[in-house]
C-alpha cells in the first residue's frame, strides 16, 4: 500500500516538474515583457532623454555647467596630489593610492567627456 502511495507521490512529483520547466521555457523564449519590443523602449528612453533635457536647461545654465566641470577637474587635480603626499611607502597603502590615483583618472576622462557633451549640446 506504502509502495503505491510513494508511486503516486514520484509521479505527481514528476508532472509537477515537467509544468514548471515547460513554463520556464516558455519565458525564456520570449524575450520581451508582453506589449514591449525594442520600439517601445527605444521610444521610452527618447522621452526620458526630453525630460531631462528640459529638466537641465542647457541654454540657460551653461556656464553654471561649464564651471561646475572646470571645479571639479581642479578638484581631481588637488586630490591626485592630496594622494601623492599621503604615501607612507607600505604596499598595503600603496595599492590602495594607486587604485585611489586611477579612479580619479578615469573621473577626469569622464570630465573631458562631459564638457565635450556640453560644448555640442
Amino acid at each position: 500500500m506504502w509502495e503505491r502511495n510513494v508511486l503516486i507521490a514520484i509521479v505527481v512529483l514528476v508532472l509537477v516538474s515537467l509544468l514548471w520547466a515547460r513554463s520556464r521555457a516558455r519565458i525564456s523564449i520570449e524575450p520581451f515583457e508582453s506589449g514591449k519590443t525594442p520600439k517601445d523602449v527605444a521610444s521610452k528612453i527618447d522621452s526620458e532623454a526630453s525630460a531631462l533635457k528640459d529638466k537641465l536647461n542647457i541654454s540657460t545654465y551653461r556656464a553654471s555647467y561649464e564651471d561646475m566641470l572646470v571645479n571639479m577637474d581642479e578638484w581631481a587635480n588637488l586630490c591626485l596630489l592630496d594622494l601623492a603626499n599621503g604615501a607612507d611607502g607600505s604596499t598595503k597603502t600603496m595599492l590602495q593610492v594607486a587604485r585611489d590615483f586611477n579612479e580619479l583618472c578615469t573621473f577626469k576622462t569622464n570630465l573631458n567627456v562631459a564638457m565635450t557633451f556640453l560644448d555640442k549640446a
